[in-house]
């Protein structure tokens, strides 16, 4: 097989720990196959002893998850951003003030630059809310859109039937309002997080993403450098009263959870993933 030409080797590629949060996020956002650009050969440090590499290590993590929870619910998306879908691409620079918007405060501040793991960070930044929206094109269906609870728009000519129509200066600062009033969870901090909500008992899963403090390096141990002054710290207060609250999943070892009455104290350790799962109260 010919050469590609592109840079290869075991030190080179994202960190495991970035890894995991794009596996752990996409799992949670309904994909239930993944597979990796580099194919199962980076899976493993030798196939003659089928030893499992560091990328190998969190694959297999995954797949251990995904046989203990096979129902992690679906993404609780209860905003509707309508996009006009006669234009493609997008053309209004208004798409490109709500990304930029939408990120957290230390992924904005340039005197973040070269902090730990700020290359990873500012490709897979957090937000200052949760996601809790999708981005719908104007001609799709009424059934589809009659599943949401809010539909948002910027553009008058486009705007479906009961959307809300604001200026477009205004656009992600409404955004940000309404996810607010629409979560079921209020979040501080500056973690990045799902919520995902399970019919069959009523749950609800939390996936919290720390993306500073870790860059690809111990390749042959568990293929990070991670950075212990990175750990983040979040609070999440339920709307809902809830009967109990635990981690299904948390790396790395920083990864904590200290519940009281009303909330939920959150450590993330670098580059960490951490999944909880909420029961309200019957």
């Amino acid at each position: 097989m010919l050469a590609s030409g592109w840079p290869v080797g075991p030190e080179l590629g994202p960190s495991s720990a970035l890894q995991r949060r794009v596996f752990f996020h996409s799992y949670l956002s309904g994909a239930y196959t993944l597979h990796e650009e580099w194919g199962a050969e980076d899976n493993l440090e030798s196939w003659a002893d089928a030893k499992l590499s560091s990328y190998g290590r969190v694959t297999q993590d995954l797949l251990d998850f995904q046989e203990a929870h096979p129902d992690v619910g679906h993404p609780f998306t209860p905003l509707a951003l309508i996009l006009d879908a006669s234009a493609r691409p997008p053309v209004s620079d208004t798409w490109d003030r709500l990304k930029s918007g939408l990120q957290d405060v230390a992924a904005q501040n340039g005197e973040n630059k070269n902090r730990s793991g700020a290359v990873e960070a500012a490709c897979y930044p957090s937000w200052v809310i949760p996601e809790l929206f999708d981005i719908v094109p104007s001609d799709a269906p009424e059934d589809i859109l009659s599943g949401y609870q809010s539909l948002l728009c910027f553009d008058k000519s486009c705007a479906p039937r009961n959307a809300r129509v604001v200026e477009p200066d205004a656009f992600t600062e409404s955004v940000i309002q309404t996810v607010r009033e629409l979560s079921p969870i209020e979040c501080s901090g500056d973690l990045s997080i799902q919520i995902n909500h399970r019919d069959a008992d009523n749950a609800w899963i939390i996936g919290l993403y720390n993306p500073w403090g870790a860059e690809r390096g111990d390749v042959y141990g568990t293929g990070s450098v991670l950075d212990p002054q990175s750990a983040r710290h979040g609070v999440l207060r339920p709307k809902f009263g809830f009967s109990s609250a635990k981690v299904i999943h948390a790396w790395p070892e920083e990864c904590k959870l200290e519940a009281s009455e009303k909330n939920l104290e959150v450590t993330v350790g670098p580059g960490g993933t951490m999944i909880l799962e909420i029961h309200p109260k019957v």
